[in-house]
């Protein structure tokens, strides 16, 4: 995804395309498993989808899967892959998954758009940013940010 100056407006419209795809692959029973910018096109309409579905699992008869963090990005089965920076805690720990992993990874990429590109779990190195993931809080969000309570 090309990273450009954007009104907090302007990229909640942009990124409801990729909500929009996350939706539908769960409603067919798809878990993306690497939602992150690198994986999102900007269409020259504006229009953002999600691609790169290549690590993607279908869930059969079950919203749930048992994984293992793989840091080098080889596969095997019954093991996910994806970017640590953007991974859920269950999916960074090896534990048990579903749609919701991808929803958390989605607010990653929301949360660092908008903090202008500063992601919620930072760290000097892959460990670190995994401990992070795990047991860290996020810094809150810019102040200029509307508070939205639902």
């Amino acid at each position: 995804m090309v990273a450009a100056q954007r009104t907090w407006r302007e990229i909640l419209g942009l990124l409801m395309g990729v909500a929009d795809g996350l939706s539908a692959a769960h409603a067919a029973g798809v878990i993306h498993r690497d939602v992150k910018p690198a994986n999102i096109l900007v269409g020259s309409n504006g229009y953002a989808k999600l691609g790169d579905f290549g690590v993607a699992k279908l869930v059969a008869g079950t919203t749930r899967e048992t994984t293992s963090l793989l840091l080098r990005g080889h596969t095997r089965p019954g093991a996910i892959v994806g970017t640590l920076a953007y991974m859920s805690p269950e999916q960074a720990s090896g534990g048990l998954i579903d749609r919701r992993s991808d929803v958390f990874s989605f607010g990653v990429v929301l949360y660092e758009m908008l903090a202008a590109g500063h992601r919620p779990f930072l760290g000097a190195t892959d460990r670190e940013v995994l401990l992070n993931i795990l047991r860290a809080r996020p810094a809150p969000l810019p102040g200029h940010l509307p508070v939205v309570y639902g």
